[in-house]
């Protein structure tokens, strides 16, 4: 995703969507940075969970933006996580209708 490129230095390995009705779940592996890993490594869950939560903040409106253009929907709720054994991160949005495949008004993210 170029989203997480530009805020992150570098995307996930792996990502995938899955739909259904109004919900879309994006699975991204390998999410991690080299500092990332490094905190996890060193025990530090909490530093990380707090660089995360900011990056999720400052990384939001864009995010939304994208699957709004994607999807033709308005986005109601983002919600996200991430887990470091295995480098696994979620996304979770919740649109205003539900959508239909080959449904939404732009092309896949890459």
């Amino acid at each position: 995703m170029g989203i997480y490129l530009k805020y992150a230095g570098r995307g996930p390995t792996k990502a995938r969507a899955l739909f259904r009705d109004n919900v879309l779940v994006v699975i991204l592996e390998g999410v991690m940075t080299t500092a990332e890993r490094s905190l996890a490594a060193a025990g530090r869950e909490h530093a990380l969970g707090v660089f995360h939560e900011g990056l999720r903040a400052a990384m939001e409106a864009e995010l939304i933006a994208a699957v709004e253009e994607l999807t033709g929907s308005g986005v109601s709720a983002l919600l996200a996580d991430a887990h470091t054994d295995p480098d696994i991160g979620v996304e979770l949005f919740i649109l205003d209708r539900p959508i239909e495949p080959g449904g939404g008004r732009g092309r896949a993210a890459g």
